[in-house]
């Protein structure tokens, strides 16, 4: 195990490079660059006040965006740690609960970077609404899907 180590160490010294100008190319924003249209846009999104954390806490807006951060991340943490106990309990089979969580955990990893992509494209807040809303739409079908065989089973 060791001579692998060292061997994908060696490897990486010799052939991996570290610097843009080793490839010929230039560092982003170095001498000569033209802003793209596309930074230019973005850019425009980004705020220039420099902003200190004491004054960002008192600001209304600071606490909104919290409180919808932490609306948005408690129901994937819940629903991660408690959609399979749920299903078992309904009656789904171990197999198709597990393969279902699967799809979720792969469902959160493409929402993700989305998302990623989302905040660079538009503004952030239309964003984070979309995705708030596309996680409660998936709650609630994920719920919904499976509360007929609950009351079934009753």
């Amino acid at each position: 195990m060791a001579g692998i180590s060292i061997l994908s160490a060696i490897v990486a010294c010799l052939f991996v490079r570290e610097r843009p100008e080793d490839l010929g190319q230039m560092v982003d924003g170095g001498p000569g660059a033209a802003p793209s249209a596309s930074a230019t846009a973005a850019a425009a999104r980004v705020t220039k006040f420099p902003w200190e954390p004491e004054q960002a806490y008192r600001t209304r807006a600071y606490w909104i965006i919290l409180a919808g951060a932490i609306a948005c991340q408690f129901p994937f943490f819940f629903f991660t740690a408690h959609w399979l106990l749920h299903l078992k309990g309904v009656g789904v089979r171990p197999a198709d609960a597990a393969f279902a969580m699967g799809l979720f955990t792969l469902g959160a990893v493409f929402g993700r970077l989305i998302g990623g992509w989302l905040m660079d494209a538009v503004e952030g807040r239309y964003a984070f609404m979309l995705g708030i809303l596309l996680l409660f739409l998936g709650i609630f079908h994920s719920d919904s899907s499976f509360a007929g065989s609950a009351v079934d089973r009753l």
